[in-house]
């Protein structure tokens, strides 16, 4: 009897607390699913943003060297900041997977012309990440199904909450 009242008393320690984490759950899935496409507008913002002060210091660097080598370099450096406007001001589709398989090429390319690969990988990850989110947030599908994906994962939880408390 005194075993029962236990484990009565701990399941509804932890059946609350796991209520509140589906309806949690549940509102920001239907929040991220309902209103996507604005979500994808911030996205594309922020990442326009980041790539932009991401590619100050190249620009930068290139400007100073520029007597030396010319202007190919400046060019070559101001494509990412270009890029980041592009992102912030026409994030359509079919320019975010462009702009994403630009982001994955070019850093695959300077990493395997490198000649310490290692510590080019370490410099170009955060362009491989980049492209990486452009290309699979840029049919903007990914967000609104992960929205639905927690609804439903949140909503399961709910049930289990359920189940486990009825059958004590």
């Amino acid at each position: 009897m005194a075993k029962q009242q236990s484990k009565k008393k701990q399941s509804k320690s932890t059946f609350i607390p796991s209520m509140v984490a589906a309806a949690i759950g549940l509102i920001l899935g239907l929040v991220i699913a309902i209103f996507s496409e604005a979500i994808i507008n911030v996205l594309f913002v922020i990442l326009g943003v980041v790539i932009i002060i991401a590619s100050i210091p190249n620009v930068v660097d290139a400007l100073s060297d520029s007597h030396k080598q010319g202007l190919i370099p400046v060019i070559l450096s101001a494509i990412p900041a270009i890029i980041g406007l592009v992102l912030i001001f026409w994030h359509n589709s079919v320019v975010m997977v462009i702009v994403g398989i630009y982001m994955l090429i070019f850093p695959i390319v300077r990493i395997l012309m490198s000649y310490d690969p290692k510590a080019q990988f370490s410099l170009e990850l955060r362009n491989l990440i980049l492209g990486l989110v452009l290309i699979l947030v840029g049919p903007g599908k990914i967000i609104s199904w992960a929205g639905w994906g927690l609804v439903i994962l949140s909503v399961g939880y709910a049930v289990y909450a359920l189940i486990k408390e009825t059958r004590f």
